[in-house]
């Protein structure tokens, strides 16, 4: 439509380059409107995500922002992660599949002051959304996923091995969803993994581990009839794994509450609400600071 043609035209021309490729998903889709229609005025702008980094002596200021990407599919929901060497990884969801013409999960890292091509970790048929990066203990970049596989998405995760990223492991494998997947790697060298999962007909947080060479059993961070969301990890200077989520559980709307793990008691404890407002708060985001407080 940025040539200047009309809705019902667009529609058209992409149904005969890729509709008429695949009658079983795409025949019957429809215009509901008037197809002659046109924008009052477009712009095409070819896919380009941006990073910027913090000037070393200030903290105000932010340099100019540099272009990690740069493709005319949709780029999106960035999560980075500093490696063992110093680099600076970003993995993001990306529409640029092009021989299964959904979602994937790109990743990039910045080397000798310039980003690399970007590499898609696992390409699949269906969707992939909500990387999230965190370093292993021993230095090489992990990137955890949510995955339609089947009916309902599940959590899978890859480590690259310093050349390309290794055959994903599924985390959860229940017909359950299991979304938003958080990393951190404790004081113990445990690579953790939380995510938001519907089991019990409403969302709560789960949980599983990395230590040795396996992955522990999933157990349950919060079980509340009330919905929780989103989890995000970070590990503090004394080396446990925190959780932060949004939950429904106070005033019937959502605020951030938080979770530390205790490896004295094997379990999730010491939960705090962080917020108490009457307006809604989600989304919530932490991270490691040069002293590894959250």
């Amino acid at each position: 439509m940025n040539a200047g043609i009309s809705i019902g035209e667009a529609f058209k021309q992409w149904f005969t380059q890729w509709g008429i490729t695949d009658p079983d998903w795409f025949y019957g889709m429809i215009i509901c409107g008037d197809p002659l229609l046109k924008p009052l005025q477009s712009v095409y702008r070819p896919g380009q995500f941006y990073a910027k980094r913090k000037l070393q002596n200030s903290m105000l200021y932010w340099s100019t922002p540099e272009a990690v990407d740069q493709h005319p599919e949709t780029d999106g929901f960035v999560s980075t992660t500093k490696d063992g060497q110093g680099r600076i990884w970003a993995a993001w969801v990306t529409g640029r599949s092009v021989p299964d013409g959904r979602t994937e999960i790109c990743t990039a890292y910045r080397t000798s002051g310039a980003w690399t091509s970007a590499t898609i970790v696992d390409p699949y048929i269906y969707w992939d959304f909500f990387p999230s990066m965190t370093t292993n203990s021993g230095g090489s970049p992990v990137v955890a996923w949510s995955r339609c596989y089947g009916r309902n998405y599940d959590a899978y995760i890859s480590t690259h091995n310093g050349t390309s990223w290794d055959t994903p492991y599924r985390l959860s494998s229940k017909a359950t969803d299991a979304l938003h997947p958080a990393l951190t790697v404790d004081g113990d060298d445990r690579l953790w993994v939380t995510m938001e999962r519907w089991n019990h007909l409403n969302g709560d947080i789960y949980c599983r581990y990395y230590q040795g060479a396996s992955w522990q059993s999933m157990f349950a961070v919060t079980v509340d009839p009330d919905n929780d969301y989103k989890p995000s990890m970070a590990t503090d200077s004394s080396g446990y794994a925190w959780t932060v989520w949004a939950s429904e559980r106070y005033q019937d709307n959502r605020n951030i509450y938080v979770k530390r793990y205790n490896p004295g008691l094997g379990q999730w404890a010491d939960m705090y609400r962080i917020t108490s407002n009457l307006s809604q708060d989600q989304d919530p985001r932490t991270r490691h600071l040069t002293d590894r407080n959250p």
